[in-house]
């Protein structure tokens, strides 16, 4: 079975990843995310193909597609300069806000847990 495409639209559980995509495009409307590393697996596994796994990290990894540095650095500026988004450490790390002060968001998903 090909998949080209998953629907994950009326799954309640994913509800903090969706609050995730909506600051992100309120902040940095001209750029689009693409949810890659452990969080992209597991929902592939999980809800295309029915395996359980464990969450091992609750982090979210999103990639974006930036044509140079000043493309970057403007990505950046306007997620700094969002109430929904702080600097932790290195350049290319940052932080949400909301899911770090709301430590439900990841729990919110029944899928995979942190045993």
């Amino acid at each position: 079975m090909v998949i080209l495409s998953l629907d994950l639209a009326a799954k309640s559980e994913l509800t903090f990843l969706a609050e995730l995509v909506a600051d992100l495009r309120a902040a940095a409307p001209a750029w689009k995310p693409l949810l890659v590393g452990a969080m992209a697996r597991d929902l592939l596994l999980y809800y295309a193909h029915n395996i359980p796994v464990i969450r091992a990290t609750e982090d979210i990894d999103l990639g974006f597609a930036v044509a140079d540095w000043d493309d970057f650095a403007a990505l950046r500026a306007a997620l700094l300069a969002s109430t929904h988004f702080g600097a932790h450490g290195s350049t290319d790390f940052l932080i949400d806000g909301a899911a770090k002060l709301t430590s439900s968001h990841s729990a919110d998903w029944n899928g995979p847990t942190v045993p």
